[in-house]
Order: C-alpha cells, then structure tokens, then sequence
C-alpha cells in the first residue's frame, strides 16, 4: 500500500482511498485492504451521473 498510496501510516492511507472514492476495509491491523479492480475502477467512475440536457 505504501507504493500505492505514498503514504507510510494506515491511517494516511485509508485517507487517501477516502478522499479518491476507493472502497477498502480495515484488516485487524488496522492496514486497508482493497482490489485492483477497487483501485482501477473507483466509486466515482463507476455510476457516472447523467448529463443535463438543456
């Protein structure tokens, strides 16, 4: 996650994946755990909202 992220702390990391709309979930250690896919395709792309028409 440190390659990923850039960040050395968790925390900053789960940060990161909040801020760029990346799912994760928090192992017992408090390190996120997430997918390539999660990672390729975040929520933000996923569902785009539709275009006005004017």
């Amino acid at each position: 996650m440190i390659e990923i992220t850039g960040a050395h702390y968790p925390s900053n990391q789960c940060q990161i994946f909040l801020d760029n709309g990346i799912p994760f979930v928090k192992h017992m250690d408090g390190q996120p755990r997430t997918t390539w896919y999660n990672l390729n395709h975040p929520l933000s792309t996923r569902h785009p909202k539709p275009e006005k028409k004017l």
